[in-house]
């Protein structure tokens, strides 16, 4: 039997959903995801939000201008990244890790501001959401899981 994890494993792997979006597939594209971004950064700063928790992140192709806007307007923001896939955790924390490197140049950084990925399966009876955070946000999840999934994902969010 196919695990969760090696089932989007084999999505990446193949591009099954396309090249798109980091291979997240064509919703996760940047111009795809722009109205879904423009909102997250209005809700952030409408109600002074400090953290975010985006679960699953996948590749990061819409999230990162939305890092980006935030940075430079939300002192000490931080936000975490979950997905199943190892591989695209991966892929992730090196590549923000040189982004924000690179940023660091830029006057106005804001270096409290924190960007971290981790591994999970969102629906694994084990796994709860880490605590301290503003914001979960669960773009493109649960159309894309059993059903059963869908109901262990929605009551470990509530958890």
């Amino acid at each position: 039997m196919t695990t969760v994890a090696q089932a989007f494993t084999n999505v990446y792997a193949r591009a099954a959903w396309g090249n798109e979006g980091g291979r997240s597939g064509p919703g996760s594209s940047e111009l795809q995801a722009s109205g879904a971004s423009r909102i997250v950064f209005h809700l952030i700063m409408a109600l002074n939000l400090q953290s975010m928790i985006d679960a699953p992140c996948g590749a990061m192709v819409w999230q990162t201008p939305l890092l980006h806007q935030i940075v430079f307007n939300v002192p000490g923001f931080r936000f975490l990244g979950i997905d199943v896939v190892n591989s695209v955790v991966e892929k992730n924390n090196q590549r923000f890790a040189h982004q924000w490197a690179s940023i660091k140049n830029v006057t106005k950084f804001n270096p409290e501001f924190s960007v971290n990925f981790a591994q999970a399966n969102l629906a694994d009876k084990d796994w709860s959401v880490p605590r301290g955070h503003d914001l979960l946000l669960c773009r493109d999840a649960l159309q894309h899981n059993k059903l059963r999934h869908v109901w262990r994902i929605l009551y470990n969010f509530a958890e």
